[in-house]
Formats: structure tokens, sequence, C-alpha cells
């Protein structure tokens, strides 16, 4: 889950022969949206001033979307370089995104415009949550 000034986004892991979807909603209670659907086990989202980002842990894959709505953006996988095991958590900054790999017990950071991630920590036991500060 993430928050900014005026919405909260979540991520909704849907069930079995159900897809994965990614929320937002007003922080005045408004009805919630969906910014994207059909996401193989969503998780750990993050938000910046214009993207959402969250991993889909079940294909580690890694993605963003604006936060306006419209389609998602690949951003990394682990199919282009074995880099992402099942990442469970996300955080963002403003040239990086970092994950908590639960799959492999790392904690990694990739450049936002893409590119070989950095395996920052080892020897986690399953990591599924990860935060930057300022």
């Amino acid at each position: 889950m993430a928050v900014d000034a005026s919405h909260i986004y979540w991520a909704d892991a849907g069930k079995s022969g159900f897809p994965g979807t990614i929320w937002k909603a007003p922080l005045t209670g408004s009805p919630a949206t969906t910014l994207v659907n059909r996401q193989n086990n969503p998780a750990g989202v993050a938000v910046d001033a214009s993207h959402v980002y969250w991993a889909n842990s079940g294909a580690g894959t890694i993605y963003e979307a604006p936060l306006t709505g419209g389609g998602a953006s690949f951003l990394s996988s682990a199919s282009s370089a074995p880099q992402f095991a099942a990442p469970a958590g996300v955080a963002v900054d403003s040239s990086h995104i970092y994950l908590a790999n639960s799959g492999d017990g790392t904690i990694k950071e990739a450049p936002l415009t893409g590119g070989t991630a950095t395996t920052l920590v080892t020897g986690l036991l399953s990591p599924v949550g990860v935060a930057v500060g300022p």
C-alpha cells in the first residue's frame, strides 16, 4: 500500500483463476478505481509524483503506470536478467526502485530508467517489505 497527498494505492492479488489488480482511491472516501488489471500476484506498491510501481511476485517482474491511469510499462524482469525472485516489497525514490526479493533473500535496487539491478543485502530469510527515506 502507498499514499500520496490525495490518494491511497494498493495491490489486490486476486484469487485462483482471477488476475490481480492495482487500485487507487481518493483520501476523501470516494469510490476506488482500477489503475491496472490482469497482474500476476501483484505486491509491494510504491508511488512517486507521476507513477505507481509494483512487483508481480508470481512472474518476477516490475511495472509502473501513470497515476492518471493508462497502460502499465514494463520496467524489468527475471527473464531479461536473473535478478528478481518473487519480489514482494517495493519502494521508490527519484532515480531507483528498491525491491525485497522474498524468493532469494535479497534487497536490490534498479534504475527507474531500466537496467541491471544491484544487490544491496543478501542472506535474508524471506524479506517482504522495504522503504527509503529522504
